[in-house]
């Protein structure tokens, strides 16, 4: 598992640069995409895929609001990559 979370915080991070955002943020939006990806690994042992995606996605809302307030920056820079 701990593989798959690095390249989802690789792939969160690449996206980051696609979409523009500012790069000390990077480590932020890795660090919550590889999250996301955690929860929903753990969660599809327990329930359907709709269920680990709905835990998954309620996760990333929650570290990506908490990332906006410590940065004051908007959470749109979290959410999109």
């Amino acid at each position: 598992m701990i593989p798959q979370v690095c390249a989802a915080m690789m792939g969160t991070i690449a996206f980051s640069l696609l979409f523009g955002v500012p790069r000390k943020y990077y480590i932020w939006c890795g660090l919550i995409g590889g999250a996301g990806w955690a929860v929903y690994v753990l969660a599809s042992g327990y329930v359907s895929g709709a269920g680990a995606s709905f835990a998954a996605t309620v996760v990333v809302i929650f570290l990506s609001r908490a990332a906006a307030v410590v940065n004051r920056c908007p959470v749109t820079i979290f959410l999109i990559s």
